[in-house]
């Protein structure tokens, strides 16, 4: 019997659960790239526990969305992504990354597409289609709203992800290094729970996909991005929840308790 997540899930994508094994897959990632990336719900929990851990369970994202249009940081998504695929019957592992503010401050999963056909699938950074990691060399892809480029280095489970914003250059920029060796559970937790103290928890975070255009806020400025165009501007104070709201897709009390949460 498929657990709550699974069937409300399911239930709100309509997805069928009797989908040939391939299209399945394609259906839930796909579905599930409608759930933002954002901190706000991150803000509030930790506000409302007394400043205290409060992590999101795989039915709290998934109802929080359903609800308010939220989501959730890397490692709730990542969790949540995991319990869905395994209860399909694909194998899926958490990894840990780097950022260049800190190590082990990102996570993604491996999933096991086909036999012994592990991929690359990151909830938190928007790859939601499965990405090969490559043995050796570089491999790039193509996302709706920008190339990136998975660089493996030599002679290590490290692989760096570099985005491609000018498609008529190669050249890339840094973003992160992913260690594809799977973390254990206790280890990811621990990450988990540092990440309460990171810089981020200080100001609002969201990304989304919505169709072919990237949305990404942080702090009071808004990047529209897509293949056509590049845009960035400053929201204005009066208006920063009203437009968040709208382009975002989340309800505005939930971005006016984590501003209050905030101050």
């Amino acid at each position: 019997m498929p657990s709550s997540v699974l069937s409300l899930f399911f239930e709100h994508f309509q997805i069928a659960p009797d989908l040939p094994r391939t299209t399945l897959l394609t259906r839930v990632l796909t579905s599930f790239a409608s759930i933002p990336y954002e901190n706000l719900s991150k803000i509030i929990g930790f506000a409302q526990a007394g400043r205290t851990i409060q992590k999101q369970s795989p039915e709290d994202v998934i109802r929080g969305f359903i609800a308010s249009g939220t989501g959730g940081t890397c490692f709730p998504l990542t969790v949540t992504l995991i319990k869905i695929l395994e209860e399909l019957g694909f194998p899926a592992v958490p990894i840990l990354a780097d950022r260049r503010y800190g190590s082990d401050s990102h996570c993604a999963l491996l999933c096991e597409v086909t036999a012994n056909s592990w991929c690359l699938v990151d909830p938190g950074y928007l790859l939601i289609s499965p990405l090969a990691l490559p043995l050796q060399g570089s491999s790039v892809y193509s996302p709706p709203f920008t190339r990136v480029e998975l660089r493996r280095l030599a002679d290590s489970d490290r692989v760096e992800l570099y985005t491609i914003t000018d498609a008529a250059t190669s050249s890339g920029k840094y973003r992160l290094t992913y260690k594809t060796t799977p973390i254990d559970e206790h280890s990811f937790h621990a990450a988990w729970d540092r990440s309460f103290d990171w810089e981020m928890m200080r100001y609002p975070v969201l990304s989304r996909v919505i169709g072919d255009t990237h949305i990404y806020v942080q702090k009071n400025s808004i990047l529209l991005r897509s293949a056509e165009c590049h845009t960035r501007r400053n929201i204005e104070e009066g208006e920063f929840i009203r437009e968040v709201s709208s382009s975002m897709h989340v309800k505005e009390e939930i971005i006016k308790k984590a501003l209050e949460c905030l101050r």
